[in-house]
């Protein structure tokens, strides 16, 4: 336990002295760094500390000049929350999950950004390890025009321990994908344990309706090693906002698609690790394939970009978008001396 004291002092009058202003010019060019807050047990003794964009291992989270936020499991759950950019930014400040609509392939991959910066500037790590970026490039009028971040929502939630997010700038220690930020996502490790759910709704409006499932399990190999799977599949249906057309279309309907895509998604992915030696192998990785179906703008019949012949009431463009993406990690980590892991 720390203690802090406090004393009274006679206000001072007047300008700060030379070794004050010294003090704070110091502070301000000193590296700040950030990390995961650290676990004790009841002896008081440090368990494990993640370090989270710093090399210093001997900080917790309440010392560092920029603290790294730590999402666990029950925040989490606590959210109801079932897609990880929707989690985000229902708990971590500064993050932003928009909604898009009539914008091509990004209505499916949305961009996930930090501190009002580009999506590729937020550094997402599985693990503590790198993750791939997207390969679309956003191009319509939407947040992060002309930037291709990472799938955020290829990651399960039913696959995630907890996340850890530094909301600082971190490009001296990772490069230039982390100057907004970096967000760390760890993996379940559990065993001898499985959690299903299931969940189906809808909007107050009658449409929207998603039927929403999962299932985690985990199995010891040998006596310390793991492998823990992650199923889950969402069945989503589009949402549509659009008031009827009264200018292009007589008599007046409805002819665009504004709301939600609908969507269909399946994951699996995988966590595990053995003892092996003095250190551990460990794998980790997942697939996930999601299907949107969404719109462009309507062509009215009198449109340059239609064939009146053939479309004489005008026509909606209907977008179908397949997203197929893989990670697969391998490695293994151990002591290498009293100072290198």
């Amino acid at each position: 336990m720390s203690q802090s004291k406090q004393s009274a002092r006679r206000p001072r009058v007047g300008p700060a002295p030379r070794a004050t202003a010294l003090a704070i010019a110091l502070a301000l060019t000193l590296p700040a760094y950030a990390q995961d807050r650290s676990t004790e047990d009841a002896s008081g003794d440090l368990d494990t500390i993640t370090v989270l964009g710093s090399r210093a291992k001997n900080r917790t989270a309440a010392d560092t000049a920029a603290p790294v936020d730590v999402i666990d499991s029950q925040q989490i759950e606590r959210t109801g929350a079932r897609e990880l950019g929707q989690l985000l930014q229902m708990l971590e400040p500064s993050f932003n999950f928009s909604r898009t609509t009539i914008s091509d392939g990004t209505d499916i991959l949305r961009p996930a950004t930090l501190r009002a910066l580009g999506p590729d500037q937020v550094l997402v790590l599985v693990n503590g390890k790198r993750r791939h970026q997207q390969a679309l490039v956003n191009v319509q009028q939407t947040i992060a025009r002309g930037s291709a971040g990472t799938d955020i929502n290829a990651i399960p939630v039913t696959a995630i321990q907890r996340i850890e997010v530094l909301r600082d700038g971190a490009a001296a220690q990772y490069g230039s994908d982390a100057i907004a930020g970096v967000i760390n996502v760890v993996l379940k490790r559990q065993t001898k344990e499985t959690q299903v759910f299931f969940e189906a709704g809808q909007t107050r409006e009658g449409d929207g309706t998603v039927l929403h499932g999962g299932l985690n399990h985990g199995f010891a190999l040998g006596d310390d090693g793991f492998i823990n799977l992650s199923v889950e599949y969402r069945d989503r249906e589009e949402t549509n906002r659009a008031g009827k057309d009264t200018l292009r279309v007589d008599p007046p309907r409805v002819t665009q698609r504004i709301g939600d895509a609908d969507a269909t998604d399946a994951y699996l992915w995988m966590n595990g690790g053995i003892g092996a030696g003095n250190g551990e192998f460990y794998w980790f990785g997942g697939l996930s394939r999601r299907e949107g179906d969404s719109s462009g703008f309507f062509r009215s019949a009198g449109d340059g970009r239609t064939v009146p012949d053939l479309y004489p009431n005008g026509f909606l463009p209907n977008l179908i978008t397949t997203v197929e993406d893989g990670s697969l990690a391998l490695g293994y980590k151990a002591p290498f001396n009293d100072n290198w892991d």
